[in-house]
């Protein structure tokens, strides 16, 4: 795990290194400085009481994105994510890599839960899932049924090995979507729902959390979510933070990206986060760009499941954000909706 860790931070470190370069040689306005200024000096004071640099180093990629193709990068994360696993999992088969398996109680039984590699079964499927992500929006005008039964196969086939509920539905969830996302009455209605989805999942979130904590039926949904209602509900005992709060002393799991957002990182970066996330949805929605809607929409209830909203390696509506923000065009013509 040592030698692992130190060739991530290695990579990621020069990795943020290019970009920091590229920074320095793009050329900003007025207009986008003072509010990098004001965004970078929010999100320092927020890592220093934290003690979390993730939106630290988001901040910095979404820097480097402006007058970047985003089609070309997300071409290289879908290669090096077919690449990474296949290898991951063939070196976990061959013995190489220790399989990282755990035995979970589940339905009054215990199962074993396989990672197959990676740290977690939950993040073995969660990475499949942004990778199905990625299949799906450079192929959404191409795959058809047969396509999209391979991914349904290999996506049970999968869940055998993680028996990651949640990983396992939001696939299925996506893969559904994308089939009737074909209707043209159902565009509509996807479209209104990609724009309004993470105001609804946090009202939600904190509905359940606070008033109806603990009804019956939040009980059941907290048992169905194995514990995620209730560790977000503890979240809430504590007053929601201007500009942070640092959780290392306590033990709490951290499932649901909404309460996490909203308690550990503060009402300021939250608003600023379902802000533009609005207003890049919107503009989604104007340009009739269902590939992103779908994206938008997965992404967002996987994000009550998960708590990635600030990584940008499994959150690809922050780079639309940023490109919104550097006033780019996020409009792939060949994906917009039937009219």
């Amino acid at each position: 795990m040592a030698s692992e860790s130190s060739i991530y931070q290695v990579v990621f470190g020069g990795g943020m290194l290019i970009v920091l370069l590229k920074v320095l040689h793009e050329r900003f306005t007025r207009r986008e400085l003072s509010w990098l200024l004001i965004f970078g000096v929010i999100i320092v004071i927020n890592a220093v009481i934290t003690h979390k640099v993730t939106l630290l180093f988001t901040y910095v990629i979404l820097l480097g994105v402006k007058n970047v193709d985003l089609s070309a990068v997300f071409k290289v994360m879908l290669i090096t994510r077919i690449l990474g696993m296949a290898s991951v999992i063939l070196l976990t088969w061959i013995g190489l890599i220790d399989a990282r398996s755990i035995m979970f109680w589940r339905n009054n039984k215990m199962i074993l839960r396989s990672a197959l590699g990676y740290d977690h079964p939950n993040l073995l499927h969660t990475l499949f899932l942004g990778l199905i992500i990625l299949i799906i929006y450079f192929t959404y005008q191409k795959i058809n049924i047969w396509g999209m039964g391979i991914l349904f196969a290999l996506n049970y086939g999968l869940y055998q090995f993680s028996y990651s509920r949640t990983g396992f539905y939001c696939v299925n969830l996506l893969l559904i979507i994308t089939l009737l996302s074909k209707v043209r009455c159902i565009q509509k209605v996807l479209f209104k729902l990609a724009v309004y989805i993470q105001f609804i999942l946090m009202a939600f979130t904190l509905l359940i959390c606070t008033v109806f904590w603990p009804t019956n039926f939040v009980q059941h949904l907290n048992q169905l979510l194995t514990g995620r209602v209730y560790y977000s509900m503890l979240q809430f005992y504590y007053r929601i933070p201007l500009f942070g709060r640092n959780f290392q002393d306590v033990h709490l799991n951290f499932d649901n990206s909404y309460s996490m957002i909203l308690t550990m990182y503060g009402l300021i970066i939250t608003v600023v986060f379902l802000y533009g996330y609005y207003r890049v949805a919107r503009e989604v929605e104007r340009q009739q760009n269902i590939v992103l809607c779908i994206i938008f929409i997965i992404l967002s209830v996987a994000m009550f499941l998960e708590s990635y909203l600030p990584n940008t390696l499994l959150n690809l509506t922050l780079f639309y954000m940023a490109k919104y923000f550097y006033h780019e065009d996020v409009a792939f013509e060949n994906r917009r909706a039937a009219r």
